[in-house]
C-alpha cells in the first residue's frame, strides 16, 4: 500500500470516529504499521470496522480483521460447526481411513488431538471441549501468522526504520500540541 493510500484509510476512519482524538502522530503510527498490507484488504477491513466498531479500532484491530480475512477465519465454520464435520468423517472414515475437512484449523486440530484418539475415545464430552479449544487455537495461530508473519517480512524487504525512531517522532509531534 502506498503512503497516500494509507492516508485516505486514515481519513476514513477520523471522518467515521469524530470523538476520536486523532494527532498526526497517530496517523504517522498507523500509516507506518499497515504498509505491508494490500490496499484492498485493509479497505475492506475498515469498512466491516467502521460498520461494528464504536470507537477507533487500533492498528492491531485493522491488522487482525485483515488477517482474519486472509486467513480464512473469518469464514471458517464454527466450533460447533466443524466438530459436527469431524463426528460426521468418525462415522464415514473410521479409524483407519483418514478424514477429510473443509478448512486448515479443522485438520490441524483433529492432528493435534489424534485421529485415532477421537475415533476410539469413550468421552466424547470431553473430547468436545478440547476440539473446541484446540480449534479456536489454530484459528488464533493462523490469523497470528498471517498478520504477524507479513508484518516482519515487509520490515525486513524494505527495511524500515526502526519502531523507536517512529515513536521519537509520535513524541516530538505529540509535544507540539499538533493534531489532524
Amino acid at each position: 500500500m502506498t503512503p497516500a493510500d494509507a492516508s485516505k484509510l486514515v481519513a476514513v476512519l477520523v471522518a467515521a470516529f469524530p470523538n476520536a482524538r486523532v494527532t498526526s502522530g497517530t496517523s504517522a503510527v498507523y500509516e507506518r504499521f499497515l504498509a505491508d498490507l494490500d490496499y484492498r484488504d485493509v479497505d475492506e477491513a475498515v469498512a466491516v470496522l467502521v460498520a461494528t466498531c464504536k470507537f477507533l479500532p487500533t492498528v492491531a484491530e485493522i491488522r487482525d480483521a485483515v488477517a482474519k480475512s486472509r486467513s480464512g477465519a473469518l469464514t471458517a465454520p464454527s466450533a460447533e460447526e466443524a466438530w459436527g464435520m469431524v463426528l460426521r468423517e468418525v462415522g464415514r472414515r473410521g479409524r483407519y481411513r483418514l478424514p477429510e475437512f473443509t478448512h486448515p484449523a479443522i485438520e490441524a486440530a483433529v492432528s493435534a488431538m489424534g485421529w485415532v484418539n477421537i475415533c476410539d475415545s469413550e468421552n466424547q464430552v470431553a473430547d468436545r471441549a478440547h476440539f473446541f479449544r484446540t480449534y479456536d487455537a489454530a484459528l488464533a495461530t493462523s490469523t497470528r501468522r498471517e498478520n504477524v508473519g507479513r508484518l516482519l517480512e515487509h520490515r525486513r524487504q524494505n527495511q524500515l526504520e526502526p519502531a523507536g525512531g517512529v515513536v521519537k517522532r509520535v513524541l516530538a509531534l505529540v509535544g507540539s500540541g499538533e493534531e489532524r
